[in-house]
């Protein structure tokens, strides 16, 4: 039986955020795990890497919503703005390069 998909306004998601009420991690997943989850996926390239990372994202949404101001910008762009920083910082990590370079010499 598949569990009904939450969605919220971005007023009430940005209150359960505030509250670290568990709703809004379902919320974020149904509301935003496609569109954070296409832009992590098209910066690292790598499909399986990238669901951990969107969970991940997620993760920092929920821990720093408190940081969030919607004087400030949108929710959104402060939720994409922390997508892309932490998507970026896999890419900087020296466990990603070595990744990258072991793969490209098991693929010859």
């Amino acid at each position: 039986m598949k569990s009904k998909k939450i969605f919220l306004t971005e007023e009430n998601l940005v209150v359960a955020l505030k509250n670290q009420d568990i709703i809004a991690m379902q919320a974020l997943n149904d509301m935003y795990s496609d569109s954070l989850g296409g832009i992590i996926t098209k910066i690292l390239n790598d499909p399986e890497l990238s669901k951990d990372a969107l969970q991940e994202v997620f993760w920092k949404i929920w821990i720093s919503a408190h940081n969030y101001e919607p004087s400030k910008d949108r929710l959104f762009t402060w939720m994409l703005n922390i997508t892309k920083n932490y998507t970026i910082d896999i890419l900087r990590s020296k466990r990603y390069r070595n990744n990258k370079k072991n793969i490209n010499i098991n693929d010859c």
